[in-house]
C-alpha cells in the first residue's frame, strides 16, 4: 500500500519566485502550493463576459477591471489567490517585487468568483471568509457557471463586519445584478453560454 507524501512547506517569498517563473498558474495556502485546473467553457465565457461588462461602467467611475492572472495577497489567511474578476475603485495597491517581476494586487473593491462543482466549497466558505477580512472589499460576487444564480455579498457600511446577501436568479431578468454603481444583466453575464 502507498503512502500519500506530505505537502511540502515553503515560504511567502519562494511561492512568489517560484510563480513568477512557473508554466502554469498556483495559489499559496498557508505554505501549501496549490495547483490550479484548468476552467471549462461556461466558466471562461462568463468571466470574458463580466469583464467586459464591468469595465464598461469601471472607466466612468475611475475604477480599474483585472483578469484572473492578477495576484491577490490574503494576508489574514496567509494565501496568495487569482480571483477571476477583480475591481478596484480609487488608488490602487500594488506591491511590486522588481527581482521576480509579480505584481500583487492588496486592495480590491469587488472580487467576482465564478463557481464551478470543484471549486463552489472554497469560494463559498474558505476564500469568502479571507476575502471578508479585507477592509477594502466592499462586494463579494459569486456567479454559478451551472445555473443562472448570482449571489452578491455587500459589506454593511465602510468599516462594518457586518455582510448583507442578495441572491439574484434569472426569472426572466426580474432586475439586474448591482455591483458598485455597475449593473449587470443576466443575459449579459451569462451570454453565448448554453444555460
Amino acid at each position: 500500500m502507498g503512502t500519500q507524501e506530505a505537502p511540502k512547506f515553503i515560504t511567502e517569498e519562494e511561492y512568489l519566485i517560484g510563480e513568477a517563473n512557473a508554466e502554469t498558474k498556483s495559489e499559496y495556502d498557508n505554505g501549501v502550493v496549490v495547483a490550479m485546473a484548468g476552467a471549462q467553457t461556461e466558466h471562461n465565457l462568463i468571466v470574458a463576459n463580466v469583464i467586459y461588462e464591468l469595465s464598461k461602467c469601471a472607466r466612468e467611475r475611475g475604477c480599474d477591471v483585472f483578469p484572473s492572472d492578477m495576484l491577490l495577497k490574503l494576508a489574514s489567511c496567509k494565501r496568495y489567490v487569482y480571483p477571476d474578476v477583480m475591481m478596484v475603485c480609487g488608488k490602487k495597491r500594488i506591491k511590486r517585487k522588481e527581482q521576480n517581476g509579480m505584481d500583487v494586487l492588496l486592495n480590491p473593491t469587488v472580487i467576482v468568483e465564478v463557481s464551478s462543482p470543484s471549486t463552489e466549497q472554497d469560494d463559498q466558505i474558505k476564500k469568502r471568509d479571507c476575502y471578508f477580512e479585507l477592509q477594502s472589499l466592499k462586494q463579494y460576487v459569486l456567479i454559478d457557471s451551472q445555473k443562472k444564480s448570482v449571489w452578491v455579498y455587500t459589506r454593511n457600511g465602510s468599516d462594518s463586519d457586518d455582510w448583507l446577501l442578495t441572491k439574484y436568479k434569472d426569472e426572466t431578468e426580474p432586475k439586474p445584478v448591482k455591483l458598485e454603481n455597475c449593473t449587470l444583466k443576466f443575459s449579459e453575464i451569462y451570454r453565448s453560454t448554453e444555460l
